[in-house]
């Protein structure tokens, strides 16, 4: 059986050392379908569908997110 590719899930991941604790920490995501921004095992975006109506064919949405609450006091994420 074959899966068509709208029905694929994809996943980053990346592990980073923090050197000092973090005065400031963005995020822009940019993407042509659904997301779920996990950090640490927590969900920045509580919002089921993040981006609305988008015609691919004439410009992508990005969020912004401060994620900076997500790395206080840690060495790693």
């Amino acid at each position: 059986m074959s899966t068509a590719i709208w029905q694929q899930s994809y996943t980053f991941k990346r592990k980073i050392m923090l050197k000092d604790n973090v005065k400031d920490a963005f995020i822009n995501i940019a993407v042509m379908g659904w997301y779920h921004l996990y950090i640490d095992g927590v969900i920045v975006d509580k919002t089921f569908i993040s981006q609305g109506y988008t015609d691919y064919r004439y410009r992508v949405q990005f969020q912004h997110y401060d994620i900076g609450e997500y790395l206080v006091d840690k060495k790693s994420a």
